[in-house]
């Protein structure tokens, strides 16, 4: 099997939406859970293990995500990345509704995307920041292999 190439398949993705009128406001990436952890419904733990995860992968499609969305190579902070995945340090709620004219590259402030160090944590985020803002509403398209998106639609079958 080809290995698939961010750098193409993301700017195929933002023309191909652009061009239906569809426009990216953020991009969480995230790690598929399956990798660590067998998903059986919404209730899945949020596992405890987050600080040892690799995700370079992550960081990776982020860097590749802001350059297109800035259309400038972007430097992503690599020296707070073992204290962002720490679930105090996920994104404030309003992250979602940034227009994004406040990101600055040059200051490293990416308010175009995040990294999320797990699938359940950041399903969980997304559901507090309607919660905290009933008025929000969101799209999510999910990408990534069939383990991520059998994941997400696992978590999202979550009572309640």
């Amino acid at each position: 099997m080809e290995v698939r190439d961010p750098h193409i398949l993301l700017p195929q993705l933002v023309r191909t939406c652009a061009s239906s009128g569809t426009r990216f406001s953020k991009a969480l990436f995230v790690p598929s859970i399956s990798t660590y952890n067998k998903v059986t419904s919404g209730d899945s733990i949020i596992p405890s293990d987050l600080s040892v995860r690799d995700l370079s992968w992550q960081f990776n499609l982020q860097r590749i995500w802001e350059k297109i969305i800035h259309n400038k190579d972007v430097v992503v902070d690599e020296s707070s990345k073992m204290n962002r995945f720490h679930p105090l340090n996920l994104p404030p709620y309003e992250f979602l509704y940034e227009d994004g004219s406040s990101s600055n590259p040059a200051n490293k402030s990416l308010s175009f995307s995040a990294v999320m160090p797990s699938l359940p944590l950041t399903i969980r985020w997304l559901r507090d920041c309607v919660k905290e803002n009933p008025s929000l509403r969101l799209q999510v398209l999910v990408t990534g292999s069939l383990h991520l998106v059998g994941d997400v639609l696992k978590l999202l079958r979550r009572p309640g």
